[in-house]
């Protein structure tokens, strides 16, 4: 259910928060930015079981952004019931940075996470 909530926000980044005028999904080269990296998990809570074939809901919720890394709250329902609430961060990075390359310098490529909401990047 993390994976739900992190692909939905991920969607919402991709069409709302895209910095590029044009992406390849089928060509990880041609893109100048790796779009919704998972950054952390700041807290999860199961309170319900979903089984196969259950129809669940998922509801994700953009509450903060601090330059590239973007917060957000989600919740998996079933049946109008809450089965799994969380918080998470995702990112989006450059590209090279995602294949290795230590040269990029036009965004941060480590963020230090110290306090709830506080993000510093370094």
């Amino acid at each position: 259910m993390q994976e739900m909530t992190t692909q939905t926000a991920g969607i919402l980044l991709a069409g709302r928060f895209n910095p590029m005028p044009e992406f390849n999904t089928h060509d990880p080269f041609f893109n100048e930015y790796a779009l919704r990296v998972p950054v952390r998990v700041l807290g999860a809570r199961c309170e319900g079981f979903a089984r196969t074939g259950d129809t669940l809901n998922t509801h994700v919720e953009l509450v903060g952004q601090f330059g590239h890394i973007f917060e957000f709250r989600g919740r998996v329902s079933l049946d109008g019931e809450v089965v799994m609430s969380n918080s998470f961060q995702l990112a989006n990075i450059l590209s090279a940075t995602s294949q290795g390359d230590t040269n990029t310098t036009s965004a941060p490529t480590h963020y230090c996470l110290f306090a709830p909401g506080s993000v510093v990047s370094t």
